[in-house]
């Protein structure tokens, strides 16, 4: 295209020279290159990515055992991969949502401060370990202030049959 006889429009001459790549450099064509690599890389499917869903899908629907156990064969077969750091994190909150739901139902509350208390060892520097250490703390005060109302109970009635030996003895009516 030509504005008139002697000069020649730059924006077509600039198209031109991009589209016929006349004007990259070896510069331009690196970009290209490591942009290329980069986008085949996160636009990949990742190791484990689909056992990564099914698990995923196993804890949705509440199968614990399930999602934990696919959790930890994604982890061990593909250790290094962003899967199995997904799964380390996904594994950890289903244990953690798990262990709230028997902390609710067990009767044995000093077996589930115990487990609040490994759940915490295994998991230190986490939100999760660290609520787990205040509950298991909270569960076992819990425990002692029954304990401590238990035995203030015991006392007052061993006083009371002590008191009521001791009318006996005396045989009289007061």
């Amino acid at each position: 295209r030509q504005s008139d006889a002697n000069t020649v429009d730059s924006v077509d001459l600039t198209k031109a020279s991009v589209l016929s790549g006349l004007a990259w450099g070896p510069r331009a064509w690196l970009v290209v290159g490591v942009l290329a690599i980069a986008a085949m890389v996160f636009l990949s499917p990742q190791p484990g990515s689909d056992e990564l869903e099914l698990a995923n899908e196993m804890a949705e629907a509440q199968n614990i055992q399930g999602a934990v156990a696919a959790y930890g064969r994604i982890i061990q077969k593909w250790p290094d991969s962003m899967s199995a750091k997904k799964a380390v994190n996904a594994r950890r909150t289903v244990m953690f949502e798990a262990l709230k739901k028997i902390d609710k139902t067990e009767k044995d509350r000093l077996k589930v401060a115990d487990w609040y208390a490994g759940f915490a060892k295994g998991n230190p520097d986490t939100s999760e370990g660290d609520a787990s250490e205040v509950r298991a703390k909270e569960i076992l005060a819990e425990v002692k202030e029954k304990e401590e109302q238990a035995a203030k109970a015991r006392a007052k009635l061993a006083d009371e049959r002590r008191a009521c030996a001791s009318a006996r003895s005396v045989d009289t009516k007061a």
